[in-house]
């Protein structure tokens, strides 16, 4: 089985084209932050637009 590449932001596409137990490489920019960095940062209002724009959620 061959490893799969996806770019992110994620296509809705690419990610339905996806089986169980298929191996997923994420080649992009990844936000990762603990808990209360979130809620910090979202009260603030200080989000990268990719998340504060709605487009990741």
């Amino acid at each position: 089985m061959e490893p799969r590449v996806l770019v992110i932001p994620l296509k809705e596409e690419d990610v339905r084209a996806l089986n169980i137990g298929d191996v997923v490489y994420l080649n992009g920019l990844i936000y990762t932050a603990m808990f209360q960095l979130h809620i910090r940062d979202i009260e603030k209002n200080i989000l990268p637009h990719e998340i504060a724009g709605g487009q990741w959620g």
